[in-house]
């Protein structure tokens, strides 16, 4: 779990916030992957693999930390990360999507300067937001603070959802609701998502001044 120096001052004084055997908290999830990542691995020699997945890591976590968030885990290519956990945030959901714009925006001007790679690095993000079960995890020699349920599970139904869309953002309902004006998502209307009973609805967002 890595954390912005912020949020690492609030859990060292409140030792409690990553201390638990379990409890329920509310919060926004942020699940990204890279597209044509397979086939670039197929491509490539193991060097240029882990060159290029670890530019695309450090811009994602310096972004992630800089808005407040959590990173909780890479999984491959993918990140997740929490906003609103372990530190609780009012407006996590405005950080999400501002920390999913930033990294959107760095990314091409990442691209915009390799000459060396003739892959995109296209990332998609999916951002969902409630209530998820955070506590320590693992066995009794391996313990580690994540957060975990249906939450965490439709943020990466809905970053794999960007593929059918063709999205780079996208996020639910629940997260849209909370933007306040700050942001104008657009919804894209109701898809099925596995897992849920009902068809979700889901929004995609751009800068500030494409949603005007």
């Amino acid at each position: 779990m890595r954390v912005s120096p912020e949020v690492l001052r609030v859990i060292l004084a409140n030792r409690e916030l990553t201390k638990v055997a379990g409890r329920t908290v509310t919060g926004t999830v942020f699940f990204s992957d890279l597209q044509g990542f397979t086939t670039f691995c197929s491509n490539s020699s193991p060097e240029e693999v882990v060159r290029q997945i670890n530019r695309y890591l450090t811009i994602a976590t310096e972004v992630i930390l800089a808005h407040g968030g959590t990173v909780h885990k890479f999984i491959g290519d993918g990140v997740m990360a929490v906003f609103g956990d372990p530190v609780p945030q009012e407006d996590h959901a405005v950080r999400a999507v501002a920390a999913s714009l930033e990294i959107q925006e760095r990314m091409e001007k990442l691209r915009a300067g390799m000459t060396e790679c003739d892959w995109p690095m296209i990332v998609r993000i999916g951002l969902h937001t409630g209530e998820l079960v955070a506590g320590d995890i693992g066995s009794e020699s391996m313990l580690e603070y994540t957060v975990m349920g249906e939450t965490v599970s439709v943020a990466s139904r809905l970053e794999g959802a960007n593929k059918e869309l063709g999205t780079s953002i996208l996020m639910s309902d629940a997260t849209a609701n909370l933007l306040g004006g700050i942001y104008s998502p657009r919804s894209l209307g109701k898809i099925e998502v596995r897992g849920l009973s009902e068809p979700l609805e889901v929004f995609t967002v751009g800068a500030p001044e494409e949603d005007t």
